[in-house]
Formats: C-alpha cells, sequence, structure tokens
C-alpha cells in the first residue's frame, strides 16, 4: 500500500468511497500488509483490535515517529545544503559544486577537493555535463589515463562510459603526456580534452549533498 503517512488525521487519501450509501456508520480501519480492513463495530480505544494477531499489530508502523525521522532527516539535509551555500557550493541534482576561482595543476586541484570533504566532479549525464559547463574556463574534472594510457577512469575507480570528448579527443596532442581531463570547447556541447596534468587550470569538486 502506497501513499504519504505523514498526513493529517481525519483525510481520505485512497480506496474508492460509495457515494450510494444510505446508511451512516462508524467504522475502524487496520491495515495488514497490503490490505485494509474495515470494521464497522468500533473498539474501545485501548483494546486489541478483533482478529488481527498481536503479532501482526506489533508490525504496524508507528507513524508519529516515522514522520518525526522524515522531518529531522529533511531539516538535516536542508540545512547542510545552506551551510555549504555559504561557502560559495551549487547544488544540482542531489550534488554539491564547488567551482574554483584560481588555477591549479589537476594534482592540486584534487588535493583542494579533498581537503574540502569532496573530489574532482565526476560527470553521469548530458543534464552534469551542461551544468559544469557553466563556468566557461579551462576546468579539470576527475578523468585520468594516467595508469594506463587510453584506459580512462574517474577519480573513484570506476570506468568511463559515456564520454563527451570534443572532436578528435583524446589525441595527445604532439606526442605530448596528456592524461588528465578538461573542460574546453566551451560553444561545443561535446567539450572534453586531453591534457598535461601539469598544466594550470581552474576546477570543479563535487560531493554528495547528503553529508
Amino acid at each position: 500500500m502506497s501513499g504519504n503517512m505523514c498526513t493529517k488525521p481525519g483525510v481520505f487519501t485512497g480506496g474508492r468511497l460509495d457515494v450510494d450509501e444510505k446508511e451512516e456508520k462508524v467504522v475502524d480501519i487496520y491495515v495488514r500488509g497490503e490490505s485494509v480492513i474495515v470494521y464497522e463495530n468500533p473498539w474501545v480505544e485501548g483494546a486489541p483490535p478483533p482478529n488481527i494477531p498481536a503479532t501482526a499489530r506489533d508490525r504496524l508502523p508507528d507513524v508519529d515517529t516515522s514522520c518525526k525521522a522524515v522531518t529531522e532527516e529533511r531539516d538535516r539535509r536542508e540545512s547542510n545544503i545552506n551551510q555549504h551555500a555559504l561557502q560559495g557550493w551549487l547544488y544540482f541534482n542531489n550534488s554539491l559544486y564547488y567551482f574554483s576561482s584560481a588555477r591549479k595543476t589537476w594534482n592540486d586541484s584534487r588535493q583542494d577537493c579533498q581537503s574540502r570533504g569532496a573530489d574532482l566532479v565526476i560527470i553521469n549525464s548530458r543534464e552534469e555535463q551542461e551544468f559544469t559547463g557553466q563556468l566557461k574556463k579551462l576546468t579539470w574534472i576527475g578523468l585520468t589515463d594516467s595508469e594506463t594510457e587510453g584506459i580512462w577512469k574517474w577519480v573513484d575507480g570506476t570506468p568511463l562510459t559515456t564520454s563527451y570528448w570534443g572532436p578528435g579527443e583524446p589525441n595527445s596532442d604532439g606526442g605530448r603526456n596528456e592524461d588528465c581531463g578538461e573542460i574546453r570547447f566551451h560553444d561545443r556541447r561535446n567539450s572534453w580534452n586531453d591534457e598535461s596534468c601539469g598544466s594550470s587550470n581552474f576546477w570543479i569538486c563535487e560531493k554528495p549533498a547528503d553529508p
């Protein structure tokens, strides 16, 4: 049975009401698994509901406790997002992003992200690709083939599956050792380029919005 349990009592949120019913009745409604049980004879408050085993009653959810936990988790998450916003982080699609205002090498950029409890950004979707491209500057992302030439991996060790390389990239231009990924071609949807990790770029950090 689905639906939001954290609603005000007395509000009917599902099922079917027979508008042709002529007799007004007071009933008790219980939930057992996926079933709704209606008793026409109301029971005395504090007494066990009829025909419901004690073990089933013990499994009935404590709605007040559940709603309190949901509310506290929501408030904690919103507070975390707001605190990061004051420090220059942006929220997007359940993640927090920090866009640098200085330039560093790829390794130094990653160290800065890690000092903030984050890592260089991992781009998993077209929406995230468009979001991270808004800086419009040469920007490091968390992509490298430094372990094995030609095998690109993200900083969390996962292999690259969806990519947004620019035309002809990656190419180790001029035979240079270009083992780190950057956002370069801002006028194109596919904007990635491989670059020497020792170059100085801006960078983007990312971490989950949930602390």
